[in-house]
């Protein structure tokens, strides 16, 4: 075989194994930090299973708190006790917030939840006769996190479809740390909307 091909057969495998290796990365980043939100509401779990006094206040403390919200809502409902969270943390803004930190906190992402979260608005976006709302956020971190340098953060989480009553994980949540003062709140969106046509969303103008 030419030498030039012996090249070219090597750069293709090389990209395959990094792809490979760094699917991989992200599968078991995935599996951990599930494991470890399984473990932070595992004493929650408890209490409500035994009908410990203390578990209306655990439970409130852990909707309180959106990095750990939704997973325990999920918990909850898996033992058919969803009854017992707090409707106020389960409101679309709410349940976009948590998701959104959750989200931050992968490993290949932030790593932790921000310091604080301010929801901006909810964005209009249709799909295929479908109409829904993603949420624009903004977010920072504490020092000596490598991202607080970044200040205020835009981030964006959704879509939440207006006839889906389950209002699971949306797949359109994400950020790319844009600091949020770079740019104007119609330009956030003008961003957003072009990165939702790249999902095959669409925002109405």
């Amino acid at each position: 075989m030419p030498t030039a091909l012996w090249i070219v057969f090597g750069i293709f495998a090389l990209a395959i194994t990094l792809f490979v290796w760094g699917w991989f990365r992200a599968i078991n980043a995935s599996i951990k930090l599930k494991r470890q939100m399984d473990e932070a509401i595992a004493p929650v779990l408890a209490a409500v299973a035994t009908s410990d006094p203390s578990s209306e206040q655990e439970i409130l403390q852990f909707s309180e708190n959106p990095a750990t919200r939704n997973h325990l809502y999920e918990g909850l409902k898996k033992i058919g006790k969803q009854g017992l969270f707090p409707a106020e943390f389960r409101t679309l803004e709410k349940i976009a917030e948590s998701d959104l930190v959750r989200w931050l906190m992968h490993p290949n992402e932030l790593q932790s939840a921000p310091a604080e979260i301010i929801c901006v608005r909810p964005v209009g976006v249709t799909e295929a006769g479908k109409s829904g709302s993603v949420y624009l956020f903004r977010f920072r971190v504490d020092p000596p996190h490598w991202a607080s340098e970044h200040g205020w953060m835009a981030g964006v989480a959704g879509p939440y479809w207006d006839d889906d009553e389950t209002n699971t994980a949306a797949g359109g949540t994400f950020s790319d740390l844009t600091p949020f003062d770079s740019m104007s709140e119609e330009q956030h969106v003008e961003s957003l909307r072009a990165a939702l046509a790249r999902r095959g969303l669409v925002v109405p103008s």
